[in-house]
């Protein structure tokens, strides 16, 4: 029977200005449902995020962006509500329009067979 447990994926994690991993589904038979991602703007400027959705042995591209340039006001958050399944070695992959300023958190569940 298969077990579900929530759990924060990622810790808040600064973002920069290059496509960076921020979470890598790893372990056999374990699949992830990706419920919720928090984007802070701690700036005092207007920042854009972006996130992709990269396969298993893929790299961030063109073909898996999925949130492409989101803006995101100053000194404020968004949440972004979803449920995107991951499998193992799949990643989600994310940057920012300028260093320093974007954090990201990311949380969901974990299934395991």
């Amino acid at each position: 029977m298969a077990s579900y447990t929530i759990k924060r994926l990622t810790n808040p994690t600064q973002l920069g200005t290059a496509a960076s991993s921020i979470y890598t589904v790893s372990g056999v038979g374990l699949t992830v449902a990706v419920r919720q991602i928090m984007v802070s703007n701690v700036s005092g400027s207007s920042v854009n995020f972006s996130m992709h959705v990269v396969p298993s042995g893929g790299i961030a591209s063109a073909s898996n962006l999925m949130s492409p340039a989101v803006p995101v006001a100053p000194n404020s958050f968004i949440l972004i509500d979803l449920n995107q399944v991951l499998a193992n070695g799949d990643a989600l992959s994310a940057f920012a329009s300028a260093a320093s300023a974007i954090n990201v958190m990311v949380t969901g569940y974990e299934v395991t067979a």
